[in-house]
């Protein structure tokens, strides 16, 4: 199974931003452009590193409350068939996004 994309959103000096991986990809910027914050969000995704919400959080102003991270896999045809027909996209892919802070409304019925 191979990662083949990522999206961040709200995490640090990321407001949302998306990057497709090959094989062999490089994340390459100017000083201060965000790599190291992008390498975080995606060793928070895994737990090498926790979410903390004061250090984060963006400290401009958002579109809304939530952090989030966001990987989409290729799994191979064998690992495909094994996932539960609602996580199959029908590009043969699936996407496993993990939530650090959201903000749930709930409405009185």
């Amino acid at each position: 199974m191979k990662a083949i994309s990522i999206k961040v959103h709200n995490f640090r000096t990321i407001a949302d931003a998306e990057i497709s991986l090959c094989p062999y990809s490089l994340l390459v910027g100017a000083n201060n452009s965000g790599k190291s914050n992008f390498i975080d969000a995606i060793r928070v995704f895994y737990d090498k590193i926790s979410f903390d919400k004061d250090a984060d959080f963006p400290k401009f102003p958002t579109q809304d409350d939530e952090s989030w991270i966001e990987i989409q896999y290729k799994p191979t045809p064998e690992e495909f068939v094994l996932l539960k027909a609602e996580y199959q996209l029908p590009d043969s892919t699936f996407r496993v996004r993990k939530y650090m802070q959201t903000l749930i409304t709930l409405q009185n019925e």
